[in-house]
């Protein structure tokens, strides 16, 4: 990142303020990477099978047949919610039960019904990398566009993963390229966050804005400086972006570069 810099003004020279600036960050909630939390390093169900009903416990092993069992005896409801308030189909996606979510959608079950995190079951397949689950979902017409209580789609989820045949799959099917979560991040400044050059090119590929800013009004450009992916810099740098721009703390992104240890 040394000689990334050298496109500013004079080496070293920083912005008015900084050193004021700089104290007010370390003693403040900006000082939060603004990226992974428990959202995202957490996703997997606890499935207790004493807390399940019959339908539940068949969805999440991929008993087809009970579940079409109990389904013909009406000994349960398709859209039947256990205590976290999620369906067979979210178990079944969760678990990869491609059958059993083909089946539960044949009976018109609730595709975009959430569990007690906002979640739907588009969302537990994109968490769990059940790619097909996924694809037979969105082909039914599963709204990707949800957002669950920290305010992640599915498109948030399959970014932070890094699946590209899920990112390219949900964008194929609406969703919102631009879409913020609570903490201010589009898909492109989580692509950062996690440093994934690869998805920040396909992300920019299909205009995303790269003038989008988190809660702290940071640029692209100073989440990758922060986040300290020098390739993600550089292609930025690339694009026209604004290198002047100040966050809420009045910092710019050589500031943050400069207080890294780097030389502009």
């Amino acid at each position: 990142m040394k000689k990334i810099f050298s496109l500013w003004s004079k080496q070293g020279q920083q912005s008015p303020g900084f050193v004021t600036s700089l104290r007010k960050i370390r003693g403040s909630v900006a000082c939060d990477t603004g990226s992974i939390d428990e959202s995202f390093t957490q996703p997997r169900y606890h499935i207790r099978a004493r807390q399940l009903c019959e339908i539940h416990k068949a969805a999440s092993r991929g008993q087809v047949d009970k579940v079409q069992q109990l389904l013909f005896h009406k000994k349960s409801g398709v859209n039947h919610r256990d205590t976290e308030r999620r369906t067979a189909l979210h178990l079944a996606c969760a678990k990869g039960h491609l059958k059993v979510v083909r089946l539960l959608m044949s009976r018109q079950c609730e595709a975009d019904v959430v569990d007690n995190e906002g979640r739907t079951p588009l969302m537990k397949a994109v968490q769990y990398q059940e790619t097909e689950c996924a694809f037979n979902l969105l082909d039914y017409g599963a709204d990707p566009n949800v957002a669950d209580d920290y305010g992640n789609t599915a498109l948030h989820y399959a970014v932070y993963n890094g699946n590209m045949v899920l990112i390219t799959k949900l964008l194929s099917c609406g969703a919102n390229i631009e879409a913020k979560n609570k903490k201010q991040l589009t898909p492109l400044l989580l692509a950062i966050n996690v440093k994934s050059l690869k998805m920040v090119e396909f992300l920019v590929k299909n205009k995303a804005d790269i003038n989008a800013v988190d809660r702290h009004e940071r640029s692209s450009l100073i989440v990758a400086v922060r986040s300290q992916s020098e390739d993600i810099v550089q292609f930025l740098l690339q694009q026209s972006i604004d290198v002047f721009y100040r966050d809420v703390f009045r910092l710019t992104a050589k500031d943050y570069a400069i207080n890294s240890g780097y030389k502009a």
